[in-house]
């Protein structure tokens, strides 16, 4: 039996066809995957070389589709267009600098602040490498520059010099959480040793299926549940993928990230080689409530999908996903614009300060097409995520 996608109204055979991406292309096999492709792939002429050569099969029947569903996509891929033709999608040069700078200023202060008070050294860092982390997201998407190999090379430094982890190994997992989002076994945020929603802890192969953990997890999620994670992509996944990859060349960059954080603790520290990497994991543990910390809040109190429903592009983001105070600034800065997930999910290739903006915009289609638009607070936001945490903790410490 053949296997096809629907894009742009041609049936393509991909059958034979290994994708580059990994995976992420079976979540949409024999469905329409127009949305999907054309929210990843907008600046890739190497995505559309490979389409306009695969093999096209003659028997499309699109009768599937009905027409309150096609009509609002038709509806949003004007607003996208719209959005290109203003230059939504242009890069700013000087919004990167001044994000590169800031990142470099706050490594400058952590750097000054290790022998005067390492506490606010290790805050200063944390700030500086949660916003490389931040960075790595936007090049991952190809927002950048506007060239995705310059985007790919400043992934692989943002990525490996902050956080000495790898880029391609958190390409594969997030671009499956964009493609299915929420959506049991297809997005990771549902296979997580932190159960986030009831449903999805009987299907999970990670999380810890005990009772007393489940019920203290609101608790121990940000003690040590997201540190235990962050050490496991960084020691274990990652490298793995590395070595699987044959990326010698972020290995290297990795190992200098690692030592090289050790020694600035040893040298201008005064601290032995035990005590510098004792400082370094209290930095990745700081680093892990930051990021995580953050990443959570969008998602993991919306609902769930089941693994055999299937959403189109723009019920997947707005009806899972929070944004975070887009007026913001101050949100806005200290979470390098991901407050704005459901924008980014609707428009990944765009870049991430202009999303505020078009939250305004899709505030008005979701009202046009009766959709509901989740905007919170930053207090709220948290708030939500600790109910939820503990709601699920407690469902799950009675019913296993």
């Amino acid at each position: 039996m053949s296997k096809f996608l629907i894009i742009n109204n041609n049936k393509y055979d991909i059958t034979n066809f290994n994708h580059p991406g990994g995976e992420v292309i079976t979540y949409y096999l024999n469905k329409d995957a127009t949305d999907v492709y054309n929210a990843f792939h907008q600046r890739s002429t190497k995505a559309k070389l490979i389409l306009n050569n695969l093999p096209i099969i003659n028997d499309i029947n699109t009768n599937f589709k009905d027409s309150r569903n096609t009509l609002m996509l038709e509806d949003f891929n004007k607003l996208r267009q719209s959005l290109l033709d203003r230059g939504f999608y242009k890069p700013n040069y000087w919004i990167l600098s001044l994000f590169i700078l800031d990142i470099l200023l706050f490594f400058g202060l952590g750097v000054y602040l290790i022998s005067k008070n390492i506490f606010f050294s290790l805050l200063a860092f944390t700030i500086s490498y949660g916003k490389c982390g931040w960075l790595n997201h936007e090049a991952g998407h190809n927002s950048l520059t506007g060239n995705i190999k310059i985007d790919k090379f400043i992934q692989s430094l943002s990525i490996g010099l902050g956080i000495s982890m790898h880029y391609n190994s958190w390409n594969l997992i997030h671009y499956k959480h964009h493609a299915c989002t929420q959506k049991i076994n297809h997005d990771l945020d549902t296979d997580s040793i932190i159960a986030y929603f009831i449903g999805a802890v009987e299907k999970n192969k990670f999380v810890i299926k005990n009772r007393y953990w489940l019920r203290l997890q609101v608790y121990n999620y940000y003690l040590f549940g997201m540190f235990f994670v962050f050490l496991f992509l960084k020691y274990i996944d990652h490298p793995r993928q590395m070595y699987r990859d044959k990326d010698y060349k972020q290995m290297i960059i990795c190992i200098f990230s690692y030592i090289s954080k050790i020694a600035m603790f040893m040298i201008l520290g005064n601290y032995t080689l035990l005590q510098s990497i004792f400082i370094y994991h209290c930095m990745i543990w700081l680093l892990s409530l930051y990021l995580f910390g953050h990443f959570t809040l969008s998602h993991s109190s919306t609902d769930i999908i089941d693994e055999n429903t299937d959403k189109n592009w723009v019920e997947y983001a707005l009806e899972h996903t929070i944004d975070i105070s887009p007026d913001n600034i101050l949100v806005c800065w200290f979470m390098g614009y991901l407050n704005c997930q459901t924008v980014h999910h609707l428009f990944p290739t765009l870049q991430n300060f202009r999303q505020p903006q078009v939250s305004k915009e899709l505030l008005l289609f979701a009202k046009k097409w009766n959709i509901k638009y989740m905007i919170c607070s930053y207090g709220d936001v948290w708030k939500k995520t600790f109910k939820n945490l503990n709601d699920v903790g407690k469902y799950y410490y009675k019913n296993i």
